[in-house]
């Protein structure tokens, strides 16, 4: 009895001291096990502008030593990417109740600035803010599944997940961050992840995807260009929450 007891300790302590997976095999193991072959450019996207008070709504003892990767909102500052989502709110936050007007009152206290989306109008911000919360509310819809109907990560499926270097996300980050500090108008870029990956894509293979802009701009000056914008923010791919969803549960789980 003493024997057997022996030997499931030490198959414990083989199976926790496992080494990683070799960088090179994480994309294929993160698309084995419930990442789409996309993950890269649906987390970059979907996380970019996270902040702390976002990720509290999946983890309420989220700190700023958080693993969440995200675009700096400062558009002047020599660091594009942070490598956690930050404490970000308004000095006045306390004066509201509502979500709602505590990110109505962030983007306007940055109005006429280089923040957020260097090409985007005011207007044009507040609809981006309320885009990524919708898209949040969805991804914590999927975050919910997990362990139901959506396999939990192992170990080695969030070790990769979080291997930003190699598994691709933080190169997809940098590219977001680019277009985001562009003041021309990289409309598909900002408020779709199709339209993040299709540009993406092209960026990849060598092409200048900087020296031109989309055909179809529609600065938000009416309800026409208001369909427009309203069409491709929603609906995403489901398959844009679920990867955003493994990713934050890797990410808090790390954080604990």
């Amino acid at each position: 009895m003493v024997l057997m007891f022996v030997v499931i300790a030490v198959i414990v302590v083989l199976v926790e001291a496992a080494p990683p997976a070799p960088p090179k095999s994480c994309p294929s193991i993160l698309t084995s096990n419930g990442f789409s072959s996309n993950y890269d450019v649906f987390i970059a996207h979907t996380v970019h502008s996270m902040t702390l008070k976002q990720l509290q709504v999946f983890d309420p003892t989220a700190t700023e030593k958080n693993f969440v990767p995200t675009a700096n909102l400062d558009l002047h500052s020599d660091k594009p990417i942070l490598s956690y989502a930050p404490d970000v709110k308004s000095e006045d936050d306390a004066m509201f109740l509502t979500e709602g007007m505590k990110v109505l009152d962030e983007v306007m206290t940055h109005m006429n600035q280089d923040w957020s989306v260097a090409s985007f109008s005011t207007l044009e911000r507040v609809v981006h803010e309320f885009h990524m919360q919708e898209m949040w509310a969805h991804v914590k819809v999927e975050f919910g599944r997990i362990g139901n109907t959506i396999p939990a990560p192992s170990q080695q499926v969030c070790q990769c997940a979080l291997d930003l270097e190699n598994n691709g996300i933080t190169k997809a980050m940098q590219f977001g961050a680019i277009a985001l500090r562009d003041k021309r108008r990289f409309y598909p870029i900002v408020r779709h992840s199709l339209g993040f990956l299709n540009m993406y894509n092209e960026f990849k293979q060598g092409k200048d995807v900087f020296s031109k802009e989309p055909a179809e701009t529609y600065p938000l000056v009416n309800p026409v260009a208001w369909n427009f914008w309203k069409d491709k923010a929603v609906p995403n791919p489901p398959a844009v929450y679920r990867d955003a969803a493994l990713f934050l549960h890797c990410a808090i789980a790390k954080a604990h």
